[in-house]
């Protein structure tokens, strides 16, 4: 049974006295609804451990034995305390003893298999389910727990928020959001799309292994952005020239432009007239199974570097450096691409080069072919010129 913590108000000590005060009203005695009602507050080990003794103490008799009838009226309590909930290995062991005594063990372990969102020293803060519960919030410098398996936060404005707690496994959305946390936590979210967010005053980004996240035509991305732990990437229509650190995972699949248009084209086109953006001088793609280039401007780039066996595209992208080194890849997509800028075109063979290029004619190129760096090809108005 879960129990949203939601409390802005009272801090560690405050709860202690809440708990201490009730006690000693009460003979010594706290009621299920109690014991539940402090849950709603905290999950502080102290706080759990005290009214695990308080309960063990209540539903005892006279020979210190526990009466299971009396300690079955405190399932709900037994079962939510690990609904989510980190528990201490002292308080876990108090509890997995109630629990056989009421006769519930069985769900109860099978419900303490849960990944957690409430860590063990966890006090203040709310709890939320969706969108309509956010704009709900009351208060500043706020901690806020999301339990949903997804969550669909567009427009927001997080200048309230202090940081993020989410789920396991949870799918985000902050489309078009923006003054988040200087620190977000997205290492147990399984997607994160953030299209059209303004990240200024972000310092540190973390995210999961295998995690799939779409920056699209965001804005203010922090200086180091570790991608390293991310399969897919969506960087389509993002500045990225002020990001020092710009980290991919092995074979991961990155995108820096796209010919899809539904997010207003307007936004996609760069000032030099290209899709994409602009993409820092210092970009590394050399680890990457896959990297979509189309209708990108890569003017500022001054070597790119493919894995081997990648795929490439660079449907009508322009601006490619001097010396463009195809050999290692398995596929490039070449539909429109503009050489005019590149001075050495270099191919595994003769077949690589003719499945790459099919109908593109280039001026003043020169290619090469790997296999046999002797032998090459110049392009001049459209006409093969060989020389061995």
């Amino acid at each position: 049974m879960f129990v949203a913590i939601d409390n802005i108000d009272m801090d560690a000590f405050k709860v202690e006295k809440l708990i201490n005060e009730t006690r000693d009203a009460n003979g010594g005695v706290i009621s299920p609804e109690f014991a539940m009602e402090i849950l709603g507050k905290t999950n502080h080990f102290a706080h759990i451990k005290k009214l695990i003794n308080l309960i063990k103490k209540s539903c005892s008799d006279k020979n210190g034995e526990l009466v299971a009838d009396k300690v079955l009226e405190y399932k709900d309590f037994i079962l939510s305390c690990v609904d989510v909930r980190e528990m201490s290995p002292q308080a876990l062991k108090g509890l997995q003893e109630l629990a056989d005594v009421c006769g519930c063990r069985e769900e109860f372990d099978s419900i303490n298999k849960q990944r957690k969102l409430y860590e063990k020293r966890d006090v203040i803060g709310v709890s939320i389910r969706s969108k309509k519960e956010f704009d709900a919030l009351r208060g500043d410098d706020l901690k806020v727990y999301i339990n949903a398996d997804s969550i669909y936060l567009k427009d927001c404005n997080f200048m309230r928020i202090k940081n993020f707690i989410f789920k396991y496994g949870i799918e985000i959305n902050f489309e078009n959001a923006m003054d988040f946390p200087e620190i977000l936590d997205f290492s147990k979210c399984s997607k994160v799309s953030m299209i059209r967010c303004s990240l200024s005053g972000v310092e540190d980004i973390e995210f999961r292994d295998v995690a799939e996240v779409d920056f699209r035509l965001s804005r203010n991305l922090p200086r180091k952005l570790d991608l390293s732990s991310c399969f897919k990437v969506n960087l389509s229509g993002v500045d990225t020239t002020n990001v020092k650190d710009l980290i991919f995972k092995k074979d991961a699949e990155v995108y820096f432009g796209s010919d899809d248009k539904q997010y207003d084209p307007c936004l996609f086109v760069s000032n030099n007239g290209a899709y994409g953006g602009n993409i820092a001088e210092n970009l590394d793609v050399s680890m990457c199974k896959y990297v979509d280039f189309s209708y990108c401007n890569l003017r500022k780039v001054k070597k790119l570097n493919f894995k081997k066996g990648s795929t490439i595209n660079l449907t009508g992208t322009k601006g490619l450096p001097e010396v463009l080194d195809l050999s290692m890849c398995e596929m490039c997509y070449m539909h429109g691409t503009d050489l005019s800028n590149v001075k050495k075109l270099i191919f595994k063979n003769h077949a690589q080069r003719e499945k790459f290029m099919k109908k593109n004619i280039y001026t003043n190129v020169i290619i090469s072919y790997a296999e046999n760096a002797n032998k090459y090809k110049t392009f001049r108005k459209g006409k093969d010129v060989c020389k061995d």
